[in-house]
Formats: C-alpha cells, structure tokens, sequence
C-alpha cells in the first residue's frame, strides 16, 4: 500500500478577501488530482476558520496560534487594501501570521516555504478605501521585501491569484519531493558503501522487487490509463478553447482594424476642411464629422462590448486549462517524454502569439490617446467608451501573458 503524504498549507489573510480565501479552500480536490496523486500527496489547507477552535489567550489572535501550533509545511499570505487589526504582538493578526511563519522558516527552511500575494485591484465603490489602512499595506510590503527579503506576487483578481498558486504550489511540490528523493538516494548510497556484499544484495532485490510490483499494481489498477485520458481530454478542451479565442480575437481585430480606418478617413477629411477659408463653415463641417466619427466609435464600442464577456469567460478558460495541462505533464511519471516535450513546445509560440496581439492593441490605445478632446463632448464621451471597451480585452491578455510567462519561468522552458 502506498505512502501518502500531507503537504500542510496555512492561509493567512486579514478580512477583505474573503472571496480569495474561498478560492483557495476550494482547490484542494483539484490540486490533489493535477499533481499531488503523481507524488503521493494529499494537500490540507488550514485556516482559522477550519482550524481554529474557540479557547482563551491573550487575546483573539493567541488563540489561533495556540489551535494552529506553525504545524504546516507552506504558508500562504493574502493582502489587499487592510492590514488588520493590532494584536499585543504585532501590527495585525496577519502580520503576526507571518512572522512566526518567518520565524520557523529561519528554523527549517527546508520543510517551510512563504507565498506572499498581494491584490492591486482598486474597489468598485472607491469610498471604501481607507488610506490609512491602504498605508500600512504598502510599508508592510515594502518591509517584508527590503528587510526580510521576501519575493512576492502582484495580482488583480481572483483568476490571476488562482494561476499563479497553482504554478507556484506546482513548482514547490516538484522542487520539494526531487529535494527529499536526492537526499534518500544519498542516505541509500551511504548506506551500500557500509554494508557486506550479502546486505547490499538483499538490498538490490527489494528495490527490483518494490519496482516491479509496484508496476504490477499500476497495470492492475489502470492508473495510468486513467491519468493518459485525463491529459489527452486536457489536451483537446484546451484546444477547443485556444480556437474559440482564435476566433474572438479574429473577431476583436476585425472591429479594431475597422474604427482604424474610418478614423484615418475622418482625420483626412478634417484635414481638408481646415483648408476652408469660411470659419463657419469650416466648424459646422468639422463638427458633423467628428459626429459621424462619434458614431462609429459607439458602433466599435458596441460591438466590442458585445464580444467582452465571452472573450474574457473564453480566455480564463484556455489559459487556466493550458496551464493545468503543463502542470499535469510536467509531474506525470506515465506521459512519455515525447508527449511532454510537445505540450511544452506549444507554449513560447501561444505566448509570443498572446504578445503580438497585445502589441497591436498596445498601439492602437496609444493611438486613441493622442486624440485631444473634451470629454464633456459627444465625440469626447464616445472616444472615451471606446477607450474603456478596448481596455477590458487589453487587461485580459496582459493577465494571460503574465500566467504564462510566470510558468515559462517557473518551468525554465
């Protein structure tokens, strides 16, 4: 029977991202499944709502401390516009949190690993920000970096958050268990060179045995069937889903290349009345074409809108289902290399594929931009909702290519 591991996550965070805490207790079951069954690890994520129990300390925060004992290999620390409420201890609960987390892995470091995020996101009301609070944020994080020497991640919602844990939970697992597999072949070495010949002989035949039954097992068992159909299905949504984005972005670059023209024509029109001696003649016939250009921005505008919530919805899953299945090739034992190699492949073309379209938005913003108007204008309003509609699918690809290029690193492809 084999031996599973726990790999103990502790999530700390004060009380404004509750929906980011949320998330993370609910991928438990599908980091057991994309690469914690390949390494016989079962994960647990602890929290003061689920591990804490009620007591008397010091105060609040002693108690959860005393429930919770630093018993977790990876501590998992959430910010965005509060830092919590001051114990007798330290600036806030949180902070608190990690510096005991801090603490153990200056002890341990081997056994204990710190994931910091931090949310950039500006509210939806901006009336809840308090600047304050929004203050000791940024010292915190600007502390833990320059004095303790903490690496961490921006991200803007809970998509990105998602990616990035999973790419960074990935990546420990595999660069933690190889670490605990050298060391045990190191011991396993040591102990050959002291042993007799008869001892190192036993020892060879368990290790052939142990091998062979265990491949004995998995052929009764079909595991590897199993994980093979899992990727090959991966495989053939996420290329369902990278052509259904195909087809948008086809679609988004057809609008683009559309209000481009038309406002190359405008501009050159307008060029050619400012030729008119007549002042008022000449205003009367530029402010009609900046109307009809004030149309075909509300038509750009329109049809973008239109394409925004499918796209994004789009996007997220081909991105979030390349990325689980990368992650899955990367830590399956029953995928040829062969298969590996070219799902990994495919990876630097779609994001040099992701950048060149980002690019091209990129400019064509930029191009919006130089365009002085009034605001309070119709022309103005309608160049400004244009702006705005072009940006939603510019932030969703720049979140995308981020996602990528952290699994690139992350992967050293």
């Amino acid at each position: 029977m084999k031996k599973t591991n726990l790999l103990r996550i502790f999530l700390a965070s004060p009380g404004d991202v509750e929906s980011e805490r949320k998330m993370i207790y609910s991928l438990k079951d599908e980091w057991d499944l994309l690469f914690g069954d390949n390494n016989d690890i079962k994960f647990e994520i602890r929290g003061w709502e689920n591990y804490s129990y009620p007591g008397v300390g010091e105060d609040a925060q002693d108690v959860v401390n005393k429930t919770i004992k630093d018993d977790y290999e990876i501590f998992v620390g959430i910010f965005w516009q509060r830092l919590g409420t001051k114990t007798k201890r330290a600036a806030s609960g949180t902070v608190e949190e990690f510096e005991r987390a801090l603490e153990k892995f200056r002890k341990d470091n081997q056994n204990t690993h710190i994931l910091m995020y931090f949310k950039t996101a500006t509210p939806d009301n901006i009336n809840d920000i308090n600047i304050d609070e929004l203050s000791r944020v940024r010292e915190f994080k600007n502390k833990i970096s320059r004095e303790e020497g903490v690496l961490y991640k921006d991200f803007e919602n809970i998509d990105e958050l998602k990616r990035y844990l999973s790419i960074h939970i990935s990546s420990l697992v595999k660069d933690k268990f190889s670490k605990k597999e050298e060391k045990s072949e190191d011991k396993k070495t040591n102990s050959i060179i002291n042993q007799d010949a008869t001892e190192k002989a036993v020892k060879i035949f368990n290790d052939e045995i142990e091998r062979f039954e265990k491949l004995a097992k998995n052929i009764d068992d079909g595991e590897y069937m199993i994980e093979q159909q899992e990727i090959v299905k991966l495989a053939e949504n996420t290329t369902n889903f990278l052509q259904n984005v195909t087809k948008i972005i086809i679609q988004i670059n057809t609008l683009i290349n559309e209000v481009s023209d038309k406002m190359n024509l405008r501009t050159e029109e307008i060029s050619k009345i400012n030729l008119i001696k007549d002042e008022r003649i000449k205003q009367k016939k530029i402010k009609a074409s900046m109307n009809l250009m004030a149309i075909d921005f509300d038509n750009y505008s329109d049809g973008l809108d239109s394409l925004a919530p499918q796209f994004s919805d789009t996007f997220n899953l081909s991105i979030e289902s390349y990325t689980n299945l990368v992650l899955k090739s990367i830590s399956s034992q029953n995928i040829n290399e062969e298969a590996k190699t070219e799902f990994n492949d495919v990876l630097p073309g779609f994001y040099n594929s992701l950048s060149t379209a980002i690019e091209g938005i990129a400019s064509f913003i930029e191009s919006f931009m130089k365009l002085s108007v009034d605001e309070n204008t119709k022309f103005g309003k309608s160049k400004r909702s244009a702006e705005l509609s072009t940006n939603k699918i510019f932030k969703t690809l720049i979140q995308g290519k981020k996602a990528l290029k952290e699994i690139l690193d992350t992967n050293n492809f």
